[in-house]
């Protein structure tokens, strides 16, 4: 027989400082209070255990009543029939299984190591796992937010506190009332078009606990008419807040027992209770506070810091921002209303969606409107430092006069953000620091102080660009099919070397063929020019594959504004402006093939001189930076996955007849200013006949303004520019991927390797010439072609801080390990719905072919479950329509 410890009367010793069980037994009648106690403990407990208990707990069906700890009991496993009250935290290690059929009590957190039985219920906790909970709400959503209580400001303990209100006392059990009294700890709450319903998210089953339901359009409810339509649900500090179109916002104050609203024409208050929730009476507080427009799109809501004290809660007031058509107000935590409007009025106004960075920045989306067409820009203010009084916002000013208002922005432009192809998308959804919508994924990092200098990445079902600088130049080698791209020119007779061969006109003798230098053009190639007042054409047709990109390019001067326009299938796509004949313009465009024959047409106006010549049409492969500036395919060139099962593709295969090449780009003649390349290489640790190799190069390196990364034979890797080499950052390692940045700053190159800084030199030349830029090799007559493999290579015309450069180290290392998923799962680019789950730091982005669950810029996890409305997310706990 086991021996048993009796202890009778420990009462007053609760200075003892450890207490200590070394053989098994029980414990009876009476208290223990200790520092620290240490089990084994098995058998009954027939009385209370107060203080550090760490071992393994082991109740009896017969005796076991109450399990009492204060502050912190952590075990290993514990069984009882009956009731786990914890003072302090309840922490379960390497736990295989936990029952318990009473009620687990705790005022700190509950953290589960395995699987959870409660049969009573689980009363206060400040966070839980939700790996149980696997169910389905029929419901049919227009959005969805899990409110986990232990993120409010006391840890959801106001939850006990509320046996006094009406909700609390209502009868249960009916349409609109569950059969629990206590608000959950986790609620999931589904607002439909005229109805919202609070689901127990502490019951792995979620069932009903509360609706809010519209009996009349003629009656006022808690939360608005049953006309009136919501569109957006969040919750903070027993608040609960609905925006609706166009109602304006109503709250559901769970504490007070009572709700208010703001609309554009008044802020009121009922004193009616929520379980009158059905049939409200409103009395007017002010008609001052109100919101910019009745029409409301989406809400933000947040405690600042220093947050005044709410007499009747004990808790902070929150901060609300509600996103309206005429603009973004918010309810600040002293009462008053900011709005928000553009300086352009009316249509500019439109504001769709609004999340809170977590920079603590208010960031929403603002429509203007051009033509019949909504652009939307993108705008943000410091909550830490927010204005008093009503403001604007203007597209063409980065800064307000009072200093706290910046647009996110990149590309260099106030208040937009840009990515490709040579568009800004139509931004839908928004959440943290993501953007979403038809084209793809967009994730931010603000440079907050220096706006334009932050980083965007791209990433939709088929490429992610990596994190793109500032003023970006173009992002390569981003994409994931592994099949290898042959270019050859599709261009028959491209500078109408003797006759118009390949090209169609009705009239050729109306054009004249120059042989003479125009434009300071000394190549000798032959031009024309129209020589009569009547437009004159030519026609070509190419073969392409349908859906493929292509880089179209030509080289031209004229002496009239317009005088040469190049169309793609009838759509203008390239125009050449007046430059008085003064110096020959390289021009190129990016465009998908929409059939097998795509028709190339120049046209040349009446009565000017128009010269062309080099004209080219050949594979591309994309920039997927907003300049939308493709490199066009010489050869082949090799793809394959940067490691097995990884989907980001690498590039390889470099010769002297195989290699990749821009035309000439004016937007990487940096002058003297600052410019940034960062890429992603791996080297074999062989070299082409003893020559250097090659990673990017303007042509002729040796010339005065251009330049060439540079790997040696001796293991220096630098920048070179005309005759002079700067920064070494070698040597490489020998086949493995590494990440090399080069980095002009106010006359300074710096050298980073993996995100480390290596080196720098004084290098203050203008980078300026009128060569095209090629990738993996030097020129075609010179073979130090590289001989390694590159990916995510990226030029910008702005320089990343050290702390930037190890950010993208750091977030694009993951993409490049074996079986690294780097798109959005499935074939579909439309994001539908945003979450951002602060957690697990884990993003979760809605499509029609699933959900795929983000880690900085890789995706961890997918389902195949369409997403069609709505993502919440907390603490792995995820809601999705």
């Amino acid at each position: 027989m086991a021996s048993e410890i009796r202890v009778n009367s420990l009462t007053n010793r609760s200075g003892l400082s450890t207490v200590t069980i070394a053989d098994t037994g029980a414990v009876v009648a009476g208290m223990i209070t200790a520092t620290t106690f240490s089990g084994p403990l098995t058998g009954a407990v027939t009385g209370n255990v107060t203080g550090n208990l760490t071992g393994n707990v082991t109740g009896n069906s017969d005796t076991a009543s109450n399990l009492t700890g204060s502050p912190s009991i952590t075990v290993t496993d514990i069984t009882t029939t009956g009731n786990v009250s914890v003072g302090g935290t309840l922490t379960y290690e390497d736990v295989t299984n936990i029952d318990a059929v009473g009620i687990i009590t705790a005022q700190s957190d509950v953290l589960i190591g395995g699987n959870l039985s409660v049969t009573s219920g689980i009363s206060t906790f400040k966070s839980l796992d939700y790996a149980a909970i696997d169910s389905t709400i029929s419901d049919t959503a227009v959005d969805v937010f899990i409110y986990d209580t232990s993120k409010d400001s006391d840890g959801g303990a106001w939850r006990k506190r509320t046996q006094n209100t009406s909700w609390y006392n209502e009868t249960l059990g009916t349409a609109t009332r569950g059969t629990r009294r206590e608000f959950p700890a986790v609620a999931v709450i589904v607002a439909e078009t005229t109805k919202v319903t609070i689901y127990d998210g502490d019951d792995p089953d979620l069932p009903m606990w509360m609706v809010f339901t519209w009996s009349d359009a003629s009656v006022d409810n808690l939360l608005g008419y049953n006309d009136r339509a919501k569109s957006a649900i969040t919750a903070v500090n027993g608040y609960l807040i609905t925006c609706s179109d166009p109602d304006g916002i109503h709250i559901a104050r769970f504490i007070h027992d009572d709700g208010i609203r703001y609309t554009h024409v008044n802020h009121v208050y009922t004193s009616n209770s929520i379980a009158n929730r059905t049939n409200t009476t409103y009395r007017t507080i002010n008609t001052t506070s109100l919101l910019v427009a009745s029409t409301c799109n989406d809400i933000a809501a947040t405690v600042l810091p220093n947050a005044p004290i709410d007499d009747t809660t004990g808790l902070p007031v929150p901060t609300i921002a509600v996103a309206t058509d005429g603009g973004v107000s918010v309810i600040k935590d002293d009462g008053s209303v900011v709005d928000i409007t553009s300086a352009g009025g009316g249509n500019y106004n439109q504001s769709k969606a609004i999340t809170i960075t977590e920079e603590n920045y208010l960031w929403w989306l603002g429509d203007y409107f051009s033509g019949s067409t909504y652009l939307r820009d993108s705008y943000a203010v410091s909550l830490d430092n927010f204005p008093s009084s009503d403001f604007t916002w203007s597209n063409s000013t980065d800064n307000l006069s009072d200093g706290t208002f910046y647009a996110l922005t990149t590309n260099g432009e106030a208040g937009e953000i840009k990515i490709g192809p040579g568009n800004t998308w139509a931004w839908n959804h928004q959440e943290r620091n993501a953007l979403g919508g038809p084209a793809g994924l967009a994730i931010h990092k603000p440079n907050i102080g220096s706006e334009n200098n932050s980083i965007i990445a791209a990433i939709t079902s088929d490429y992610n660009t990596g994190w793109m600088h500032g003023d970006i130049k173009g992002a390569f080698l981003s994409d994931t099919d592994t099949t290898n791209v042959t270019g050859s020119e599709l261009i028959t007779n491209t500078d109408f070397a003797s006759d118009l061969s390949g090209w169609t006109n009705g009239n050729p003798s109306q054009f004249t063929r120059v042989t003479t230098n125009v434009g300071g053009d000394t190549d000798g190639k032959l031009m024309y020019y129209a020589v009569d007042n009547n437009l004159r054409t030519f026609t070509q047709y190419v073969t392409c594959v349908a859906g493929e990109r292509y880089v179209l390019s030509l080289r031209a001067c004229s002496d009239t504004a317009n005088a040469i326009k190049i169309d793609i299938d009838g759509t203008d796509v390239i125009t050449i402006d007046d430059n008085n004949n003064a110096a020959f313009l390289t021009k190129q465009h990016t465009f998908t093939a929409g059939s097998t024959s795509v028709r190339i047409r120049i046209e040349s106006a009446a009565a000017n001189r128009s010269y062309f010549t080099d004209f080219s049409v050949r594979l591309a492969v994309e920039d997927r930076s907003v300049n939308d500036k493709g490199l066009q395919v010489f050869g082949t060139v090799t793809k394959s996955a940067v490691a097995t099962g990884a989907e980001l593709v690498a590039y390889s295969g470099f010769s002297g007849s195989n290699y990749l090449e821009q035309p000439y780009n004016t937007d990487l003649n940096f002058g003297t200013g600052d410019f940034s390349c960062i890429s992603w290489v791996k080297h074999p640790n062989t070299f082409a006949s003893n020559q250097h190799s090659h990673i990017i190069s303007k042509i002729n390196p040796e010339a005065s303004g251009q330049f060439t990364i540079q790997y040696n034979t001796d293991s220096t890797l630098y920048l070179r520019s005309g005759a002079t080499s700067y920064t070494n950052i070698g040597p490489l390692s020998t086949n493995t991927w590494q990440q090399i940045a080069f980095v002009r700053r106010s006359g300074v190159l710096y050298g980073y390797k993996d995100g480390n800084f290596i080196g720098s030199s004084n290098f203050s030349a203008d980078i300026s010439n009128n060569e095209s830029l090629r990738v993996g090799i030097r020129n075609s007559g010179y073979i130090g072609s590289w001989t390694g493999s590159l990916a995510l290579l990226r030029i910008s015309g702005s320089a990343p801080s050290p702390e930037q450069i190890k950010k993208i180290y750091e977030d694009e290392k993951v993409l490049f390990q074996e079986n690294a998923k780097a798109t959005l799962y499935g074939s579909s680019d439309a994001v539908t719905a945003l979450a951002f789950d602060d957690d697990t730091n884990l993003l979760h982005v809605g499509t029609s072919s699933g959900r795929s669950d983000l880690q900085g810029l890789r995706r961890i996890n997918n389902n195949t479950t369409a997403v069609t409305t709505a993502i919440t997310a907390q603490n792995e706990f995820i809601i999705e329509q």
